[in-house]
């Protein structure tokens, strides 16, 4: 968690400064997307069934960190831009 939030730091702190952070973004994304799911995956299995219960937040949790890899772009987007840009392709 705390390699993520620096490395999130460094990316905001690159974009203000006007530097190109397009791969160090996706990379921060793609990190802070896939900890969020294994964290609540996690809870979701401490929880059991009521992990899948409407009126339990851990349920709310699950579906708002499964869009997390979807929305501004899919964690398979980010790999490819990492990928692509990263290695000058």
């Amino acid at each position: 968690q705390m390699a993520a939030r620096a490395m999130l730091d460094q990316v905001i702190i690159q974009f203000m400064k006007g530097e190109k952070v397009t791969v160090q973004a996706s990379q921060a994304k793609l990190l802070c997307s896939e900890l969020l799911k294994r964290h609540v995956d996690e809870c979701l299995q401490f929880f059991g069934g009521y992990g899948y219960m409407t009126e339990y937040p851990i349920a709310r949790a699950f579906l708002d960190a499964r869009v997390q890899s979807i929305y501004a772009g899919t964690s398979e987007i980010m790999r490819e831009i990492i990928a692509g840009k990263g290695l000058g392709l």
